[in-house]
Order: C-alpha cells, then structure tokens, then sequence
C-alpha cells in the first residue's frame, strides 16, 4: 500500500460522500482530485469534468468510484477505461455493480495494469458461489455495505423531509429522474 504522501487518490463522483471521501483522505496527505460530469469546482481538489476523464484517470494510482448508476456511467469500467490507469494502479468501487465490466476487471489484474481492486459491488451482484472473483487474492470483497446509516443522522434527514413537506418548500434529497442520481 502506498504511503499517503506518494499516492494520487481519484474520486469519481463528487456527491455528498464523494465529497466527505475527498476531504478525508486530503486531511490524510493524500494528493486528491475529483471527476464528477459537470466538472465543478471544489476546494483544495483538483477537479475534472466530462471531457477529461483521461487526463483524470492517468493521474489516479488509486481509483475510487462513487459514481450513482446512469446511462453514462453503465459499463463505464471497461478494458480501454483500465487501460488509461497508471499501470499498477488500484480501484475502490463502491458505486454500482453494473458499471464494472467484470471481464476487464480480471484482464486488467492479469496483466498488472491494476495491482489490486475492492468491490463493494460486483456485475452481477450477488457474485455467483463459484465465480472466480471470490478466489482471486489480489481483491477484497465486502457485502455491498460501503456505508451505514448513522441513526440520528437517518432521524435528522427523515425530520427534515417533513417539515419540507408540510410547510411546501422543496423536498431534499430527492431523485432527479432525468439525471439518474
């Protein structure tokens, strides 16, 4: 494992826990920057948007992927994607299951190009009880619980939702259908 001085951390996805992930692991040393579609800008992250997501990837020794499930995203982790990784580069996925094109995942770790992976979600989830994944060292499979909900913070969000709906004001948190997340 790399020493957080010496490690460039990408973050696909810079949501709320994109977000939390960033600045974490920037208080931690590590040399962060973010990808999200819009690009925007966050502070002390460098930021990527769209039409950068290879100059984003080659800068990325550690990849974590929190990115919600869209048409975009869908099969985004593929042999070209790996391929424009730093070669023995590692991959944290906690986004959706079907971004990751399994196969690739497995090419990419034979070759070297990814030294490593951690999979909170798989393709197909659940991963069936003789695939090849379970037994490969090189990965860490968790049970698809990259997050707890913390109680009071569950409660905070719940009272929240509402009082927006009582007093009609917007209601937070709620899913753009058209974007997918």
């Amino acid at each position: 494992m790399p020493l957080a001085g010496g490690a460039r951390v990408g973050i696909m996805g810079l949501g709320r826990i994109g977000l939390r992930a960033a600045e974490t692991l920037r208080a931690m040393g590590f040399d962060v920057a973010g990808w999200s579609r819009s690009g925007r800008a966050v502070d002390g992250i460098e930021a990527f948007g769209a039409g950068a997501m290879e100059t984003f990837l080659a800068r990325s020794d550690i990849l974590i992927c929190l990115l919600p499930l869209t048409a975009e995203t869908r099969g985004l982790m593929d042999a070209a994607f790996f391929a424009k990784l730093p070669r023995g580069a590692m991959l944290v996925h906690a986004g959706r299951g079907a971004q990751l094109d399994m196969a690739a995942l497995k090419g990419a770790l034979d070759t070297g190009q990814l030294a490593s992976a951690m999979l909170d979600v798989t393709n197909p989830e659940p991963l069936p009880a003789d695939h090849w994944a379970w037994a490969d060292p090189r990965l860490v499979i968790t049970p698809h619980v990259a997050a707890n909900t913390d109680a009071r913070e569950g409660a905070a969000q719940v009272l929240e939702v509402l009082r927006a709906s009582r007093s009609g004001a917007p209601i937070p948190g709620l899913v753009d259908q058209a974007r997918g997340y």
